[in-house]
């Protein structure tokens, strides 16, 4: 198993290895040193909305799970869009926001409300320490794909979506990680290898355990 810990202030990571699934864990302060930032972007490639999806299921997996989350209805706060829009539609005006970026979510009443930040400064740098490890991790997973247009299965609360290596690398570089959520990965269930998924995540939000 490999585990990448990522801790709160002044980025601590560790690396185990051993066989099992992928876990990585959130640091508070998030950002890239060393990752290129996103400028303005007026035209959307489909990459940037693909990672941006990825984003929305992360940032619903944060909800807690007693509160409920009404699918496919997201507001994203100070956008351009001050409605609320569907998955794909809120999708787009995430992308459009500079990048990197830190977000947080709330369902005050079942709409998902998403809020982001720009990094700058020391969180950059920290968010940098984040993606490195993470593009490391990843590339050490023996079944996870080498090809950029090889297809993942993403998991999060009750929704599924499938996304190119690409989107979710850029996903990796492009957003922190949402606090109170950890990633875990692990190859295929039988079955989904032979619709072209090389490798499956689930985005969650761990319970906590009793000392």
């Amino acid at each position: 198993m490999i585990i990448l810990v990522l801790v709160v202030a002044g980025i601590r990571s560790a690396c185990y290895q051993g066989e099992g699934p992928l876990l990585l864990t959130p640091a508070l302060a998030t950002t890239v040193g060393g990752i290129e930032q996103m400028s303005d972007s007026r035209t959307l490639d489909s990459g940037a909305v693909k990672a941006a999806r990825i984003a929305i299921l992360a940032l619903r997996a944060s909800i807690p799970p007693g509160v409920p989350v009404r699918p496919g209805s997201v507001l994203v706060a100070d956008s351009s869009a001050a409605h609320v829009l569907s998955d794909e539609k809120a999708a787009e005006a995430l992308a459009a926001i500079p990048k990197p970026v830190t977000c947080r979510a709330e369902a005050p009443r079942e709409d998902l409300i998403i809020r982001c930040e720009g990094l700058s400064g020391d969180m950059v740098r920290s968010h940098g320490v984040y993606a490195v490890a993470m593009m490391s991790g990843l590339q050490q997973l023996h079944e996870y794909p080498k090809d950029k247009e090889g297809l993942l299965l993403i998991r999060g609360r009750d929704e599924v979506v499938v996304v190119t290596v690409e989107a979710f690398e850029r996903w990796c570089r492009d957003y922190s990680l949402p606090l109170g959520v950890a990633v875990t990965g692990r190859g295929p269930r039988k079955g989904e290898e032979s619709g072209g998924v090389g490798y499956e995540f689930v985005i969650s939000r761990p319970e906590p355990v009793d000392p």
